[in-house]
């Protein structure tokens, strides 16, 4: 899976690129940062990815576009962890260096995407809006 994802992102053409996948590399959520993904992040940076979207803890949390290491960079991708869809909540432990917002709450992740730029928000149950986050352009 690896070899694919890395030989997909080498031949993609496209200006703006978003991935998902279940565990994320950094949080402040109740499972901690996970070595396991070091490896599938290291490809996303590299490959210039701009949207990072997982799941796992049961929280929200965006995070500043952030290099290989975690820390804030402006060539990173952006990572937002989405997990208040249901299930009961975690709380947010530490935030990292690079957290822009966390909380633990539901809601829903709206993305705003074009051909060069996306931006997201924090929709809450009550149709309010959490967090918003600025307009990236893409790599």
């Amino acid at each position: 899976q690896l070899n694919w994802i890395k030989q997909d992102l080498k031949n993609n053409t496209k200006p703006c690129v978003a991935a998902y996948y279940h565990h994320p590399r950094y949080t402040s959520g109740d499972h901690g940062d996970n070595d396991k993904m070091a490896t599938l992040w290291e490809t996303m940076v590299g490959n210039k990815v701009d949207l990072v979207l997982n799941g796992h803890d049961h929280h929200y949390e965006r995070f500043y576009p952030q290099n290989a290491d975690g820390d804030k960079d402006p060539v990173g991708p952006v990572q937002i962890i989405g997990g208040g869809g249901g299930a009961t909540l975690y709380p947010v432990k530490t935030e990292h260096p690079a957290t822009a917002k966390a909380i633990s709450t539901y809601g829903v992740l709206k993305l705003n995407m074009s051909d060069n730029a996306f931006s997201t928000q924090m929709i809450g149950l009550d149709g309010k809006t959490i967090d918003s986050s600025p307009t990236y352009t893409c790599h």
